[in-house]
């Protein structure tokens, strides 16, 4: 199947051992996980297996991401030598030198490391706006809706592009990881490692004890009940009945999917709501949806703001 094409695609022998064992054993892993669906028909498969799949093959992913060459190719020249690259939300690291020739194996992409912020200094912040975020960002229109909420998030540091391709990605889903790195960096907690397995583990540890999260699932796709439950544990689980709200019906009873709300979430996404933090659509209030970077951006602005 796709997985042992993946495997004769690359050869060990270009990676690093301890990169190319990490992806042998989330490549195996994602491989008996996808299997053991198909053994199965589709009435008898589980949302605990399909969940299982899913995060499988997330951390076989983001192991093709971390795999790293053993020997990089000799620099042409020194055009970019030294050269600062960011993924996204990632720590910076020096860029590898550019080499001459060409491969039958693709560059994999480094994993994102949401950790580290652009050198956002408050000149350099400044001039970061609606009007002209489409220059730090292709795939952002200084008409979008979010043009604000994603220039305010990166000039204050908190979010910043995909890779070295000058998009923000604003369709993109987001992950719990990413997730509390971002509150991380706002908390001036530790980062995230880039040199650590997986790259998230210290924000992650910091989450879980600080009780933002139970732990598990960290590269699952947060949704938008999951996001602003973190966020109203980071702010201390405030009065969710400010505006004079009771627990059977939180100002989220307006909405026509009201009853989609995990009852977990219902003093969180109340809190959300009166502060103006967390808004729906024509489509309702989404509880179950995941949030897209675009939204995060949006999120979090009006958390700071507010």
């Amino acid at each position: 199947g796709m997985f042992v094409r993946l495997r004769d695609d690359l050869d060990a022998d270009d990676f690093t051992a301890d990169s190319w064992e990490v992806f042998e054993t989330a490549l195996d892993a994602a491989s008996d996980a996808v299997a053991a669906l198909t053994e199965h028909g589709e009435e008898e498969t589980s949302d605990d297996a399909l969940d299982a799949a899913r995060a499988a093959v997330a951390k076989l992913l983001d192991g093709v991401s971390a795999l790293e060459f053993a020997d990089p190719p000799e620099p042409e020249d020194n055009h970019n030598v030294g050269r600062i690259d960011y993924d996204d939300d990632e720590k910076p690291r020096p860029s590898a030198p550019s080499g001459g020739g060409t491969s039958a194996t693709p560059t994999p992409t480094p994993t994102p490391i949401p950790s580290a912020v652009p050198d956002t200094t408050a000149e350099s912040a400044d001039a970061i706006t609606a009007e002209t975020i489409s220059e730090v960002y292709g795939d952002v229109l200084e008409t979008s809706w979010y043009a604000s909420d994603v220039a305010f998030v990166t000039a204050q540091g908190l979010m910043k592009g995909k890779g070295d391709t000058g998009t923000f990605a604003p369709e993109d889903a987001t992950t719990r990881a990413e997730w509390v790195t971002i509150l991380a960096r706002l908390e001036d907690a530790p980062a995230a490692n880039e040199n650590s397995s997986p790259w998230y583990q210290a924000v992650w540890d910091w989450a879980t004890a600080e009780g933002l999260t139970d732990g598990a699932n960290p590269t699952a796709s947060i949704t938008r009940e999951q996001l602003v439950t973190i966020l109203w544990r980071y702010a201390g689980e405030p009065d969710a009945y400010v505006g004079g709200g009771v627990p059977d019906a939180p100002q989220s009873s307006g909405y026509t999917d009201s009853a989609q709300i995990s009852d977990w979430a219902r003093d969180a996404v109340a809190w959300a709501i009166e502060r103006g933090i967390l808004q729906g659509d024509a489509n309702g209030l989404r509880p179950r949806d995941d949030v897209k970077r675009s939204e995060v951006a949006a999120i979090l602005r009006r958390y700071i703001e507010g």
